[in-house]
């Protein structure tokens, strides 16, 4: 359940309910008779935002599998085989260019990179769940953490084997994205390597998405955690333990003189009876031993099954299926905000400042879908502008547009373009 949230970093609106809002509005402004009604075609628009839809598109796709191809020799997911005849060197060169172009996307997409501080503060705070968990980094050659969207959430915690609740309001991230590095095997010492089990693959790159997630819980993200527990848990165990093992303890004398006992036996100055006594000691502290071994892997059982409920939910993707989605959802975020951008500046007759130009597309977001929106107008026309056809230009803070049937023609140039068709001697020239 959500709770108090601050303003959203990116926008959380589907594209196509944007552009149905745009387009309203425009249809609306178009019919009215003001001074705007003459500046914006609802149709032509709509046919602008189609091309620009379709360009943003095709180049995220040519990024997409240039990403995908750079990660094909580290994914542990891949299946079949991979005709992969690159040198090692090529290959670390690709997943240089794979972490520089998972940032790239992920920027486009409004995440923020979390600093190594902010990390490891997470990791030395107490979980909001009942477990104590310690990451081990050895395991990394390299890990980056990534995060969007923040906001008070409640979560209900269930403990004493489902007899009580509690809900809490923690600060969460909407948003949290997990790149990781593994080492190879000659970088990791056998104990280590050995405790990942046949899961773990030298070199390897763990690529992991998820919602909702506690900023005091990062470390439950981690593939190389530790189960511990906690001091509570520990004396919820431990001071029963000692309780029951009192009487235990008041009859370990003939326990102790077990071995006195069977010393005794060997020269034939013991009786029956006596090593009777010995032996029932020896039993009695067994028992009680194997009672409080049992009870502690039963509650580490649970621990886990606490763990995995919570991950089995908040897992939105992984590895390869992280990178289709990241690159939609950045395709997304770029295509919404050059169009909102656009579409207000045609709207206020092609010239704004920038700082109003933002204010306005806030004011709209909060008239139209209620919502606190932190827009980069900034960010937003140096998407457009890196197009490079020329529909907006910037000067000195201030903004202008073409109008829409001139930015229409060129976009559809632009478009046109992408599958001109030339001759071999052409492109060869």
């Amino acid at each position: 359940m959500e709770g108090v949230r601050s303003r959203y970093q990116n926008i959380p609106i589907a594209r196509r309910e944007v552009l149905r809002a745009l387009v309203e509005h425009a249809d609306a402004t178009s019919k009215g008779d003001g001074p705007s009604a003459h500046l914006m075609d609802a149709r032509r628009f709509t046919e602008l935002a189609a091309l620009l839809q379709a360009i943003y598109h095709f180049e995220f796709h040519a990024r997409l599998e240039a990403m995908k191809d750079d990660y094909s020799p580290f994914n542990p997911d891949l299946e079949g085989i991979v005709a992969n005849d690159r040198d090692r060197e090529s290959i670390e060169r690709g997943a240089v260019r794979l972490g520089d172009a998972v940032e790239r996307v992920l920027e486009r997409g409004n995440y923020q990179m979390l600093n190594q501080a902010e990390i490891l503060r997470a990791f030395n705070e107490r979980s909001l769940f009942p477990v104590d968990l310690r990451v081990n980094i050895d395991f990394f050659d390299a890990f980056v953490v990534y995060a969007r969207g923040e906001s008070l959430r409640q979560e209900t915690i269930v403990t004493w084997f489902g007899l009580w609740k509690r809900t809490f309001e923690v600060p969460a991230y909407d948003r949290v994205c997990l790149y990781i590095r593994c080492k190879s095997d000659a970088a990791l010492p056998g104990k280590l390597r050995k405790r990942l089990g046949m899961t773990y693959q030298p070199g390897m790159i763990l690529i992991k998405l998820f919602r909702n997630i506690p900023k005091n819980d990062l470390e439950m993200l981690f593939p190389s955690y530790e189960v511990r527990m906690r001091m509570i848990d520990k004396l919820l165990l431990g001071v029963p333990a000692i309780a029951a093992g009192v009487p235990v303890l008041s009859k370990l004398g003939p326990a102790l003189l077990a071995m006195g006992v069977i010393v005794g036996l060997a020269e034939g100055r013991l009786s029956s009876a006596s090593l009777i006594t010995g032996l029932t000691g020896l039993t009695m502290l067994s028992a009680y031993l194997f009672t409080q071994w049992t009870r502690f892997q039963f509650q580490k059982v649970l621990f886990m099954k606490v763990l995995s409920e919570n991950l089995y939910f908040r897992n939105l993707d992984n590895n390869e299926g992280v990178l289709t989605r990241l690159v939609d959802d950045a395709e997304e975020e770029e295509c919404k905000e050059a169009l909102l951008a656009y579409y207000f500046l045609i709207l206020h007759g092609g010239t704004m400042h920038g700082e109003e130009l933002d204010r306005t597309v806030e004011a709209w977001f909060q008239e139209r879908f209620a919502l606190d929106i932190d827009f980069d107008v900034d960010d937003a026309l140096r998407k457009l502008e890196e197009l490079g056809l020329g529909i907006v230009t910037e000067e000195e803070g201030v903004w202008q547009a073409l109008p829409i049937n001139q930015a229409l023609e060129l976009v559809n140039n632009r478009w046109d373009a992408i599958f001109e068709f030339k001759p071999p001697a052409a492109a060869e020239a």
